[in-house]
């Protein structure tokens, strides 16, 4: 049993950078305002090893029953529940309206911006 658990691999835990921090923040505020159209989504997050150091990325696939900011944590309706910090990836329909809003918001900022400048 001991081998086994010796020769059992784990991953590092991956540091984000800024860029990718503001992606999920935005992306978590956007499932924050939309709540009530209880969006499946996936996340991908570390998860820590109880043995031995280092862990792994899984991905969890449900239904966002709320968002804790003070707590750092996003409660799936299943209980599942995920720590904020530990997320690398969030997908799920629901970012397929928020990509055409942001579209239509700088095509609009953009049309502005040339109307201004003649």
């Amino acid at each position: 049993e001991a081998i086994k658990e010796t020769a059992r691999l784990t991953d590092k835990r991956i540091e984000i950078d800024d860029g990718l921090k503001i992606i999920l923040n935005n992306k978590l505020q956007y499932v924050l305002e939309n709540l009530k159209l209880k969006p499946e989504m996936i996340f991908t997050y570390f998860v820590y090893d109880d043995k031995k150091i280092g862990g792994k990325y899984v991905e969890k696939i449900g239904v966002v029953k709320k968002i804790d900011m003070v707590e750092q944590y996003v409660m799936l309706i299943d209980k599942t529940k995920i720590p904020i910090l530990e997320i690398i990836n969030i997908t799920g329909e629901i970012f397929n309206s928020m990509e055409e809003k942001k579209k239509k918001f700088y095509f609009f900022s953009f049309c502005n911006l040339v109307v201004t400048l003649e």
